[in-house]
């Protein structure tokens, strides 16, 4: 007895059927993603912010998965058009982005996101001084992002410590912040080092305090730190001479009083001279 052969056709049919179920696709597959570090440099335009950003993935994402921000980024921040990823947004706010490219291999992932001047940098941007409110796209999750801001040459800031980065050697981390997780960082994103005007900031989403998710601080220029050394300097010289004035006036009241003292024992002196000797009879 002899059974016959499956129809070439069907046979076909099955093989695409049973590929289909186990290739990923955008609906099955899109998962949210997980970055292993981050690095965000920030340039500052006359209209604001220009967030220049490379996300290292923990494992290559495919088409539909999405990558989750911190925080909503305010209204009017944009992202640069990308074939990499279109943004997803909340009631007219940034708070993410999904991978339109095919499934890749790569675990880097680079965006362009513009952050108006008038939504946190205010004078900032005008004057190259006040008070600052960035708004990186950062990550969601607990791995460490570098955060740079350049201006100008003169130009600096320093994040407020109540949003939970402190000033160390050359730099801004959390206080209970390891060296190796900045090390880590900085040789996954391939940062070069820190020169000798460079102060990065090394940014953990989950220990941020910024309003609003922000890094909060202030933007100096070269004249407001020479006007803030000048005030400075002038409040240690009042002081000083405040100081030598009080000192000189307590000097002169013990030199007086121990003057006075000397001119009475003078006197005293000369009263015990001139006094007569009786005589013992």
């Amino acid at each position: 007895m002899t059974f016959a052969r499956p129809f070439p056709a069907l046979l076909a049919v099955a093989v695409f059927a049973a590929l289909a179920l186990t290739r990923p696709t955008s609906a099955s597959a899109a998962s949210p993603a997980t970055i292993s570090a981050a690095w965000h440099r920030g340039a500052l335009e006359r209209d604001g912010i220009a967030w220049r950003t490379a996300y290292v993935l923990r494992e290559p994402v495919h088409e539909g998965d999405t990558l989750l921000f911190a925080a909503p980024l305010p209204a009017g921040v944009a992202l640069d058009p990308t074939p990499d990823a279109t943004p997803i947004t909340r009631d007219g706010r940034l708070v993410g982005l999904t991978f339109t490219d095919a499934p890749r291999a790569a675990t880097l992932v680079s965006v362009v996101v513009h952050e108006p001047g008038g939504i946190g940098v205010g004078a900032g941007t005008g004057t190259g001084t006040g008070t600052v409110h960035l708004h990186p796209p950062l990550a969601f999750g607990g791995a460490v992002q570098i955060v740079d801001l350049v201006g100008d040459s003169e130009q600096r800031f320093e994040p407020d410590p109540r949003s939970g980065l402190s000033r160390h050697m050359g730099f801004f981390a959390p206080d209970t912040q390891p060296m190796s997780s900045r090390l880590a960082a900085e040789y996954a994103v391939g940062y070069g080092g820190r020169g000798p005007i460079d102060q990065p900031m090394y940014v953990e989403a989950t220990a941020l305090h910024g309003s609003d998710g922000a890094i909060d601080g202030e933007l100096s220029n070269a004249d407001s730190r020479m006007r803030a050394g000048t005030v400075g300097a002038v409040v240690v010289f009042v002081g000083v001479i405040a100081a030598l004035l009080f000192g000189h006036r307590a000097l002169s009241r013990a030199a007086k009083i121990e003057r006075a003292e000397q001119v009475l024992n003078e006197e005293f002196t000369k009263l015990d001279d001139d006094a007569p000797v009786e005589r013992a009879e």
